[in-house]
């Protein structure tokens, strides 16, 4: 205001002087800007510091935003996750299931089933197909033949048995003959390995037409059928209960076994009631009544409880001893064979069998 007055003395003093007025106007302007640009400065701090506490403002509930959907995006995943979550005894199958496919590659063949090498005779008519392990024993151990080609032996004698049978002169693809998978895949015979084993000689030897290919998925499917019809085999047969228990169990030395357990691993939390009676039951069957040592418990924790029952009888053995009991051994066997095979096709259905594979096919090696 000071200023103002100043000027306008000047102004009234010295109307008549042109120059003068022209000084006392710049003059006028000069101080006019330089007092709005000292308020300007005055306020700016004020206004800066109001934005950039509202920025950090907006900043905060960007991030408080973000950490929300964060935090709710979790809880709708983990009630999405218990609403999928399976029945405990389905999640224990899915489970299983897993656990056995870990197992697979240990499970199935190391080396593909099938060599495919083929014999032949001196005059170079193949015989049959065998595998790389049999193809050396001719060659390397027993001279009894030679290289013709990388898959090929010949024969330098006269083979007494002969077969026209193209199950055993073709090429055999390595292939589950259920779906036709190949990489991992397992023998499964046809027969089940349990009869097969207690069978004469000659119902087993050289004859690998009972024996397929399947992957582990098809076997497995298999496999429970098969001990469905081995176990109604079994109780068919079975007339006494007693034989089909493995193992006797000893109750009293199992409760010795459990009360040495339980004082060894879980002392502490027993009642004393229940850590007196346990004590009193080892002493008694040790024949002791001083206390306890640790020694002393793990020998009662060891102790077997169960022993082998005298009176087993083995489901397959059972059924193989009522077929070799006919009067016709080779017709029940045969018969038997047959209803496998049959029941395998059934089971199975498959579509990659080898060729020349069939239900009435020899049952018996023709060397016998």
């Amino acid at each position: 205001e000071d200023t103002f007055i100043i000027f306008n003395q000047i102004v009234y003093n010295n109307m008549s002087s042109r120059t003068t007025n022209m000084v006392m106007i710049s003059a006028l302007v000069t101080t006019a800007v330089a007092g709005i640009l000292w308020m300007q400065t005055q306020q700016q701090p004020s206004r800066d510091k109001s934005t950039r506490n509202e920025e950090k403002k907006k900043s905060l509930s960007m991030k408080e935003l973000k950490e929300r959907k964060t935090n709710n995006k979790k809880a709708e995943d983990e009630k999405n996750d218990k609403a999928l979550e399976l029945p405990e005894h389905l999640q224990r199958k899915l489970d299983k299931i897993k656990r056995r496919e870990e197992k697979i590659p240990f499970l199935a063949a190391k080396s593909p089933p099938y060599d495919n090498i083929f014999m032949r005779d001196p005059q170079g008519q193949t015989l049959s197909t065998i595998s790389q392990k049999k193809a050396k024993w001719y060659v390397d151990k027993k001279k009894l033949a030679k290289w013709v080609t990388p898959n090929t032996i010949q024969l330098t004698f006269e083979p007494k048995a002969r077969t026209n049978d193209a199950y055993h002169i073709t090429h055999k693809k390595n292939v589950c003959v259920a779906c036709g998978v190949d990489g991992h895949v397992m023998r499964h015979y046809v027969v089940p390995y349990a009869y097969r084993s207690l069978m004469p000689s000659k119902y087993k030897s050289h004859l690998s037409h009972d024996i397929v290919i399947l992957c582990p998925k098809c076997h497995l499917l298999c496999a429970q059928a098969y001990q469905e019809r081995m176990k109604y085999f079994d109780d068919v047969l079975r007339t006494d209960p007693e034989t089909a228990v493995v193992k006797i169990i000893n109750f009293e030395l199992s409760k010795i076994k459990s009360a040495a357990m339980a004082l060894l691993n879980h002392k502490n939390k027993l009642p004393q009631n229940k850590t007196e009676e346990y004590t009193l039951l080892i002493q008694d069957y040790l024949k002791s009544s001083s206390e306890l040592t640790t020694e002393q418990l793990r020998d009662a924790a060891s102790v077997e409880h169960r022993a082998p029952n005298p009176d087993y009888i083995p489901g397959a053995e059972l059924v193989v001893n009522d077929l070799l009991k006919n009067e016709n051994e080779e017709e029940s066997l045969s018969e038997f064979v047959y209803g496998w095979r049959e029941f395998f096709l059934e089971t199975v259905q498959p579509r990659h069998l080898p060729t020349g594979w069939r239900v009435d096919s020899p049952v018996m090696c023709s060397d016998h």
